[in-house]
């Protein structure tokens, strides 16, 4: 795309390298920015590397300490997982510098009119990914980029001018930022989240907020219609734009409820088509065309991800499933019999909706990680101690499940956890599963031929 900033930074200070640190300087060193360099714990080896490869003009310098001033700098970008509790960050902007992320800088960069953000505590993937798909079926260029995966910053330079950017924004990226005004923008839903980073369900509900925060009166902004807690965050972090409250009742989602044309589970994954339908229909895409693409899209891997069915027990990889709203919600769109695979990395929230969720339908609830005791004690004050499996590992919550699944059942990977106690992502643990679901299918097959 066409940089469309007026006046192009000379100096930037980049605070974490990953993802966001890459594409800032992929992005930035071509336009003749130079950059300061920071890193905790100083650089890998291979981004080290990444430097040295693109750095041909030498733009780039290596901070090995933090700066004793900031005076140089036009701002500070800091990679979306890096606190703004860090002394960096406070050091500079009690140095009155602006610290930002790679959404409020593709912003200022490229503008607004071409991107579609989409934030929320659930769902937001599934939504980036079926409006991207829509959007491609209908001719239009688009792709899904931010914390999806797609680096934002070199996806948007590297990108048509007439293309659209579905970003997935994530509240990490979202918290602090000032400029940001998509041209179309929504908030799903907001359940307690990361609550071990921002302090407070208000403080990380403000931070979905702010993806309407500096939109105008001409720019949309799709909510859920009857999310308290979205209403309550909106008084403390307005917005000046057209706000619509998506509707969940239309023909075509009728439709798909009753599985006609549809791959996805659940009644969450309906109020995810909702909104694409809604924002489709205000981009010019006909119903017939919309209605076509929903029938061929696929769930995403990790997102209720069917990976297979050993014996007549049918295996869903939720591992994106981390926190307690992902959870609930796909068990209250499931109606066979469940064996639950939950727990992980700790965030320091609630486990009750996930209790009231498992009643109805759940057979057994094994757990693991770091959660596991903590959820097993709530489980038994809600009279579910019966049900309730405690083990090390999801090898051991693998062995656990088949040992107990009959014909019928699903066996269901949705930890309402994140993964980093035990791993590096949640996708490295859902890959785990499919892996262990693979060999059990193996297993079973070799057992019948002997």
């Amino acid at each position: 795309m066409n940089v469309q900033l007026k006046a192009i930074p000379h100096c930037v200070l980049v605070y974490g390298m990953g993802v966001t640190g890459r594409s800032a300087l992929a992005t930035l060193l071509p336009l003749g920015t130079a950059i300061a360099l920071y890193v905790d714990g100083g650089l890998a080896p291979d981004d080290r590397a990444f430097v040295e490869r693109c750095d041909e003009r030498e733009q780039v310098t290596l901070l090995d300490a933090l700066p004793t001033s900031y005076d140089a700098y036009d701002f500070v970008l800091r990679a979306s997982g890096i606190s703004v509790e860090k002394p960096l960050v406070k050091a500079a902007r009690a140095a009155g510098k602006t610290v930002m992320t790679d959404l409020e800088l593709a912003y200022l960069l490229f503008g607004g009119d071409r991107m579609i953000a989409i934030t929320g505590s659930n769902g937001k993937t599934t939504v980036t990914s079926l409006l991207e798909h829509v959007l491609n079926e209908a001719g239009l260029a688009a792709t899904a980029c931010g914390n999806i995966g797609r680096p934002l910053l070199t996806t948007m330079a590297e990108g048509p001018d007439d293309g659209y950017y579905i970003v997935e924004c994530s509240s990490f990226q979202l918290e602090g930022v000032t400029r940001f005004a998509p041209h179309r923008a929504a908030l799903l839903n907001l359940s307690p989240d990361h609550l071990e980073w921002h302090g407070s369900f208000d403080a990380y509900a403000d931070a979905k907020a702010h993806i309407a925060h500096a939109q105008g009166a001409e720019d949309l902004f799709w909510i859920h219609p009857a999310d308290s807690a979205i209403e309550e965050a909106l008084e403390r972090v307005p917005t000046r734009a057209m706000v619509r409250r998506v509707s969940f009742d239309a023909p075509l989602l009728d439709a798909l409820r009753k599985g006609e044309g549809w791959a996805l589970f659940g009644e969450h994954n309906i109020e995810n088509a909702a909104f694409v339908l809604e924002i489709a229909r205000e981009m010019g895409i006909e119903e017939g065309s919309i209605r076509n693409a929903f029938a061929s899209f696929r769930p995403i891997a990790h997102r209720m991800e069917n990976v297979g069915e050993v014996d007549g027990v049918v295996f869903i990889n939720d591992s994106k499933g981390t926190n307690v709203d992902a959870t609930a919600r796909a068990l209250r769109g499931i109606t066979q019999p469940v064996i639950l695979i939950a727990g992980g990395y700790d965030k320091h929230v609630s486990f009750d909706d996930l209790y009231e969720a498992f009643r109805p339908v759940g057979k057994t609830m094994i757990l693991m990680g770091e959660t596991a005791e903590t959820i097993a004690a709530g489980a038994r004050e809600q009279g579910l101690g019966e049900r309730i499996v405690v083990c090390h590992n999801l090898k051991e919550a693998f062995q656990e499940a088949v040992k107990r699944a009959a014909p019928g059942d699903m066996v269901l990977l949705s930890p309402a956890s994140a993964s980093w106690d035990q791993y590096s992502h949640f996708e490295e643990r859902g890959d785990e599963f499919r892996e262990r679901v693979a060999q059990w299918r193996e297993t079973r097959e070799m057992e019948r031929h002997s």
